[in-house]
């Protein structure tokens, strides 16, 4: 599943203005969804929820993440695969399970990570590590 995850990541994006409305689009969404995020972890603080809080810090940072590939991947620019996986890295330093994770990552890798073993977010750092 991570060989086919990171096949996906890597393969090579057409350009052209259709691709470039298309990432724009993305990122607006992407951007909107980080503020709904923002204002109910607000929210959540205000009424004393901490641990709703800290999963909704958990979704910031990882659409934040999105959001930064989204902008720079988006202009044509390659991620150089380091840069991706030191990205991906602080992603899984700041979720403390999978299930906080879940929500803010792709259909696709959600759906292949959805039934895995408690233990795939070490697999997955121990190999973004290697």
């Amino acid at each position: 599943r991570l060989e086919a995850a990171r096949r996906d990541a890597q393969a090579p994006r057409g350009d052209g203005g259709a691709a470039d409305a298309t990432d724009a689009a993305a990122s607006s969404a992407l951007a909107a969804e980080l503020e709904n995020v923002r204002q109910q972890k607000a929210e959540a603080v205000e009424k004393e929820e901490y641990g709703l809080a800290s999963e909704l810090r958990t979704q910031e940072r990882v659409l934040e993440e999105r959001l930064k590939s989204a902008q720079t991947g988006g202009s044509g620019a390659a991620v150089q695969e380091g840069d991706a996986a030191r990205a991906a890295l602080r992603l899984l330093d700041a979720a403390p399970t999978l299930e906080a994770l879940a929500p803010s990552l792709d259909p696709g890798v959600a759906s292949c990570a959805g039934g895995a073993s408690p233990g795939l977010l070490e697999a997955v750092a121990s190999d973004l590590k290697a």
